[in-house]
């Protein structure tokens, strides 16, 4: 019976390890034939499920070298398991983190790199974990944990737990586990690959450039990206088929041909023609490949930059055209005062070619080296930055073989860091100026004395004016006192005469009431005359106080609303809400006031109205005095206020008037710091308005 049971033992044994042998070849074979299409977690599914299918529980554990310690990921039950073990696993070790130093059968498999085998592990788990010892029973088993080795390193573990394990088996392990590392080493650099071939064409058909592989040997287009698309309009499919030549302009296709065949590293600026039969500038850049046959052809559109560099050539060119054609001299300078750039007109001056650009100095030339004050302040301009005007600078002019005058400014050339690194130095002709300044000097030399002689001349003159005009004045005054006389006397007589007739009930003659306006009108004339004539030599005085507008145009209304009565004429004031007061002569101000309206009086027909008003502002006080008569004509305006003015001779002759009352209108308001201005239609009526200041 113990030969019988020693022999079955042994069969079942046997038995074992070939089903185990079996299951991790295929699980190998599985893996291997998946490739690229397995990852690590469908790796660890599949052993779960081979070894679950012999009743062989697993478990997979990932190694973290760094901190000694395991971490169980996976834990797979047998297809027999009842439980028990799953219970200990899965409420105590699985996702936990577990130093290695209790464990020493892992640290001993993870030192070695080969399977340990540990007899009785489940004596182990209940030492452990005592309060399963109820679930587990007798039953035994033992188990084999399979570091494994990924490029040198242990990355994880697998331990498989049956009580038909034993220590013959850890080399069909250790085999396993080496190939499935391989295996995992297989699919992990595949999937590299896959990502990094990935990651290389998303970069080429992502690229910046247009890129093209080319095949040199049989002269076609192997693989485009889509900026070469954009540059040159072909879709990948339409590159297949066309002359690669026909992609470069007409020009450039010998060069490009000649390129391509000698198949070397090259950079070169050339055209290229796109479908639509527009051209591009490009940077080629011809790349050999590994292969003797394809070229990576780089194309870097640089058409905005050209298009850019021909406009900066131009504006160039123009600006030197500006430079050239201006009539100033402007010469850039650097640090050290040497002349790096000029135009026509310096190089005129200076006698400079292109051979004394940076080599002659500016602060060497003759007329500047001799000028301390001008030398020094190039010097601080170069050395600080100092801009600075230098006026009237003597050249002697080769060309020209005379002096020249010129005015100099100069500015600093500053650094984004706002460091001197040169200088513009502009000299301005003021040659013209400076001969005409002194033509000038002459002639206001001769001016002076032609204005001294004058002036003599005319200071004799004025004497003799003075002279004159005292004399007149003293002839009216002597003239208005000798015919007031007179005029008096008359004037006496004639009312003692009407008075007599009066008495004696007699009608007195039209002649005497002829007589008596005549005398009135002289006596008016004399009276006024003699103001004017006091006025002009300044002896007519103001007498200032203070005066209400208000009751001064109530006062005239009152003298005047007889004459005005004569011609059934209204005269209307308006009525102030507030008095308005200012500072004048009175009596001139009133006599104003009488003038204008009487003058309204006269030249406004029968059942006409005149309105008097004032008001005040800002500027002043006005007195506006308005009439609906016969108006003035515009061509007499100006000349209304001058002294024996008459518009209509003939009404003025038949309504009495001297000619002088706007005069002494316009006298006795300017005499005040005022002004006096009219606004007349004709046949519509006049408004004349008196601005006054309310201050004295």
């Amino acid at each position: 019976m113990d030969v019988l049971h020693s022999l079955k033992q042994k069969q079942a044994e046997i038995s074992f390890t070939r089903s185990l042998n079996k299951t991790l070849d295929k699980i190998l074979d599985k893996i291997e034939l998946a490739k690229g299409n397995f990852n690590i977690a469908d790796i660890y599914k599949n052993i779960c499920q081979g070894l679950t299918a012999i009743n062989i529980p697993s478990l997979i554990a990932i190694y973290d070298q760094r901190k000694k310690s395991i971490f169980i990921k996976n834990y797979c039950p047998s297809a027999e398991d009842d439980g028990l073990m799953a219970n200990i696993i899965e409420n105590e070790l699985i996702d936990r983190e577990m130093p290695l130093s209790p464990l020493r059968f892992y640290q001993m498999a993870f030192n070695n790199s080969y399977p340990f085998f540990y007899k009785n592990r489940s004596k182990d788990l209940l030492h452990r974990y005592p309060q399963y010892k109820s679930n587990l029973g007798k039953k035994d088993f033992n188990s084999i944990v399979a570091p494994l080795v990924l490029r040198g390193e242990a990355i994880g573990a697998i331990e498989l737990f049956s009580p038909a394990l034993n220590e013959a088996h850890l080399t069909i392990i250790n085999n396993f586990t080496k190939s499935l590392a391989k295996s995992i080493a297989n699919i992990i650099l595949y999937q590299e690959i896959k990502k990094s071939e990935e990651r290389y064409w998303d970069l080429f058909d992502n690229s910046y450039n247009g890129l093209i592989i080319f095949n040199k040997k049989r002269k076609f287009f192997v693989e485009t990206n889509n900026k070469i698309s954009q540059l040159a309009g072909y879709t990948r499919d339409e590159f297949q088929q066309i002359n690669y030549l026909n992609l470069f302009t007409h020009e450039e296709k010998k060069k490009i041909e000649q390129l391509i065949e000698n198949g070397n590293r090259d950079l070169i600026e050339t055209k290229i023609v796109s479908k639509n039969g527009g051209n591009k500038f490009v940077e080629l850049a011809i790349t050999p490949t590994n292969t003797n046959y394809e070229l990576l052809l780089s194309f870097n559109d640089i058409t905005a930059e050209k298009i850019a560099e021909e406009k900066c050539k131009e504006l160039d060119e123009l600006n030197r055209r500006i430079l050239d054609t201006s009539p100033i001299s402007i010469v850039v300078l650097n640090r050290d005062g040497q002349i790096i750039t000029a135009n026509s007109y310096a190089k005129k001056i200076l006698n400079l070619s292109k051979e004394n650009l940076f080599t002659d100095n500016l602060l060497a030339t003759e007329e500047i080296s001799k000028n301390e004050i001008l030398k020094n302040l190039y010097k601080k301009l170069l050395a600080k930055g100092s801009p600075f005007h230098y006026d009237d600078l003597a050249y002697w002019s080769n060309t020209e073989k005379k002096e020249k005058h010129f005015d100099i400014v100069a500015v600093p050339l500053l650094n984004k860091d706002q460091e001197v690194e040169g200088a513009i130095s502009m000299a301005i002709d003021n040659t013209d100026a400076v001969v005409a300044k002194e033509k000038l000097k002459e002639l206001n030399r001769h001016l002076e004395e032609k204005v001294k002689k004058r002036t003599e001349q005319l200071a004799m003159i004025n004497e003799e004016l003075g002279k004159i005009l005292e004399l007149k004045q003293k002839f009216i005054s002597d003239a208005s006192h000798e015919l007031r006389t007179p005029l008096t006397v008359i004037q006496g007589n004639l009312d003692l005469a009407m008075q007599e007739l009066q008495k004696m009930g007699r009608r007195i003659p039209e002649i005497y009431k002829l007589i008596r306006k005549e005398v009135e009108q002289m006596t008016s004339i004399l009276t006024d005359l003699t103001m004017l004539t006091n006025a002009g030599t300044n002896t007519e005085k103001l007498k200032y106080e203070k005066i209400e507008l208000g009751v001064l145009t109530s006062s005239v209304e009152q003298s005047l609303r007889v004459l005005a009565k004569k011609k059934n004429i209204t005269i209307e004031v308006r009525e102030l809400e507030k008095p308005i007061v200012i500072y004048g002569d009175e009596s001139k101000l009133e006599k104003v006031l009488l003038n204008l309206v009487r003058n309204a009086i006269k030249y406004t027909n029968r059942n006409g109205l005149i309105e008097i008003w004032t008001d005040k502002d800002n500027e002043g006080a006005r007195i506006n005095v308005k009439d609906n008569g016969i108006g003035i004509p515009e061509k007499d305006l100006p000349y209304i206020f001058e002294r024996f003015y008459r518009v209509d001779k003939a009404r003025s002759r038949n309504e009495g008037g001297t000619g002088l009352g706007l005069s002494i209108v316009k006298w006795a308001v300017e005499a005040h710091g005022g002004k006096v201005t009219v606004e007349s239609e004709l046949n519509r009526g006049s408004l004349f308005t008196v601005h006054l200041p309310t201050k004295r």
